[in-house]
């Protein structure tokens, strides 16, 4: 089984237990705020480390919940994960999560590039009009390229709006070459 099919299978089912304990939000946070702070540490080099026996992972996996507050339920599957070794794909599990949890909720993420940073105003901007174009609520994450001249390069899930001015020229060349 590939690592993204297997990280799908733990994340639906997380996701199908938060949504009935309607603890959903929450886990989602501590979800990611988890993986994020574990993701390089020692910690998880500790939790697949082979040789460290599987009570004393799981205390200090207790001990970092506890520290971190994390709900009960997100506490326990994480200890599934230890358990069946495969608290090293959390990374993956997290982002197939955060993926499933938006589609639940008719949210998509968006990556924006920009070629310096925008306002507040002009990112609601692009915001708004990737929501109407979509029909869904956009989750931004906006970064900045400054090889690129100007405009926008937005990319929503699969599909990728190009407003860049290199592509907007070199939709011009093309024009003017065909004539």
């Amino acid at each position: 089984m590939t690592g993204d099919v297997l990280a799908s299978r733990y994340a639906d089912a997380l996701l199908e237990l938060v949504l009935e304990e309607k603890t959903h939000e929450q886990v989602r946070d501590e979800l990611e705020r988890f993986s994020t702070l574990i993701e390089d540490s020692e910690l998880k080099r500790s939790l697949v480390n082979p040789s460290l026996n599987l009570d004393d992972k799981l205390a200090l996996l207790d001990e970092f919940s506890k520290k971190l507050k994390l709900n009960k339920t997100l506490n326990n599957f994480l200890k599934i994960l230890v358990e069946k070794k495969r608290i090293g794909a959390l990374k993956l599990i997290n982002e197939a999560f955060q993926r499933h949890f938006d589609a639940k909720v008719g949210r998509i993420r968006a990556e924006i590039i920009l070629p310096k940073e925008a306002s507040k105003v002009e990112v609601e901007e692009i915001q708004k009009g990737l929501e109407k174009s979509t029909g869904k609520d956009i989750v931004m994450d906006v970064t900045v390229d400054p090889s690129l001249l100007g405009g926008v390069v937005a990319r929503v899930g699969s599909v990728i709006y190009d407003g860049s001015l290199r592509t907007q020229i070199g939709n011009i060349k093309k024009n003017i070459m065909r004539g």
